[in-house]
């Protein structure tokens, strides 16, 4: 495992964990903070689209894109599953 894996894995939101991600997301540059969002986010996407495709609802991960997208954009994980429970996606 490299460092940084490790270091999300023993994560417990100990202040001088806290302050060492913070000093991380100070250092990066926008860009790659953006790409590491976006990667992060389509995770998490893929998590929700697999758990909507294991109960019927979608087909396949672009089906459930689909229907989030139509959700608009979600400050937190909890809103976008919420959303979706909403419409009977998950």
């Amino acid at each position: 495992m490299t460092f940084l894996v490790n270091a999300a894995k023993y994560y417990n939101a100990e202040p001088h964990q806290k302050a060492a991600w913070d000093a991380l997301e100070v250092a990066l540059d926008a860009s790659t903070l953006e790409a590491f969002k976006a990667a992060y986010r389509e995770c998490f996407s893929s998590s929700c689209a697999m758990l909507a495709g294991y109960k019927g609802k979608v087909k396949s991960d672009d089906q459930y894109n689909l229907i989030r997208q139509g959700q608009g954009q979600h400050p937190a994980h909890c809103n976008l599953i919420a959303r979706c429970a909403h419409k009977d996606v998950l």
